[in-house]
């Protein structure tokens, strides 16, 4: 019954906020150019990009770049237009900000998105990253009616690939080139993918799976 009712209540938030999507602890909304402080913040965090194995060169017009990609696609889902990426921030209930949620269409890959989600890593094991991840779900694939979902992970990032596959992710490739992205280029990174055809016919599991996770299961 509570399943139930969590269940009805993310699809009725996203119904009525249109933008704003709950979940248990959670409120993630879109990113706004005023967000770029915090936005910047999150993810240009040396331990962050230590974990992620990400070198992002010059970081401002890394993520700024990235940024403004987002706040675009953004204004475009407003205006009622498909957007091609999106951004938004992670907050508590009590509206403190702890991470971000990024996605963009890659054409190369039949039109899948790819997410990226980032936490600042003091809230690293509080289950909030699979919380986020897993309200996002329904909608990727029942508002914007993504096809597939992919996350590139560093292959010893165990917390982020343990959270991927236990949303139904599963490996497509292995040793995935990162084009000199990488911090260290002796870590490997592999790629997981999640078809809209896998979300519904797992739909419950999907969406409820990791909403109160064990703290030792996320970083």
């Amino acid at each position: 019954m509570r399943k139930l009712f969590l269940g009805l209540f993310l699809v009725l938030s996203q119904l009525a906020l249109g933008e704003t999507i709950y979940s248990e602890r959670l409120e993630i909304v879109p990113l706004r150019a005023a967000d770029w402080p915090v936005f910047y913040q999150i993810n240009n965090n040396q331990q962050v990009l230590q974990n992620a194995n990400v070198n992002p060169g010059n970081p401002q017009a890394f993520f700024g770049g990235w940024f403004q990609h987002l706040v675009a696609g953004n204004q475009a889902y407003q205006s009622g237009k498909q957007p091609v990426g999106m951004g938004f921030l992670i907050k508590t209930r009590s509206g403190e900000v702890i991470g971000t949620l990024m996605c963009d269409e890659t054409p190369k890959y039949g039109g899948y998105w790819e997410t990226t989600t980032v936490l600042d890593p003091k809230y690293w094991r509080s289950g909030y990253g699979t919380e986020a991840r897993t309200a996002m779900l329904p909608f990727y694939f029942d508002t914007l009616k993504v096809p597939g979902l992919m996350a590139t992970i560093a292959e010893d990032n165990v917390g982020s690939t343990k959270i991927t596959k236990s949303l139904g992710y599963t490996m497509t490739a292995a040793n995935v080139d990162r084009r000199g992205l990488s911090l260290d280029r002796k870590r490997k990174w592999n790629q997981y993918t999640l078809t809209a055809e896998n979300y519904r016919r797992n739909q419950e599991a999907c969406r409820f799976h990791g909403l109160t996770p064990k703290p030792q299961e996320e970083n």
